[in-house]
């Protein structure tokens, strides 16, 4: 017999290929790292737009899976700032998701940063 017969005879789960949970458990991370430039350019720009309306979107939704997938794929919006100031790290602490200020750490965001009213991200809390 083969090792699976013997396995289906003695009632032992059968291997019907890679694990997914194996799969799923693979770090998660953006397609590119941004640069330090890169990242002090885009905080500098405080407009509403469609990506910070977007992010604001899945954070205060906490759609983990949406906002990871497109972190993924656009890592420098994880630094966008919208008028007034605040971004991505002021709204996952404004709604108390602690996977998502993970993930923006993650991404280099800065918890240091203030809104237009002197306000950093922890602040919020």
């Amino acid at each position: 017999r083969s090792e699976e017969q013997k396995k289906k005879v003695q009632g032992k789960p059968i291997s019907t290929g890679p694990d997914k949970s194996e799969e799923q458990r693979k770090p998660w991370k953006p397609n590119r790292d941004v640069g330090k430039d890169e990242i002090k350019k885009i905080n500098s720009i405080w407009e509403d737009n469609e990506e910070t309306t977007l992010l604001w979107r899945l954070i205060s939704n906490n759609d983990m899976k949406a906002l990871m997938h497109h972190l993924a794929q656009s890592p420098e919006d994880a630094h966008r700032r919208s008028s007034d100031g605040r971004g991505p790290m002021w709204w996952a602490h404004e709604y108390g998701h602690k996977k998502v200020i993970r993930v923006l750490k993650k991404l280099g965001v800065s918890s240091n940063l203030k809104d237009a009213s002197g306000m950093t991200p922890h602040e919020e809390l």
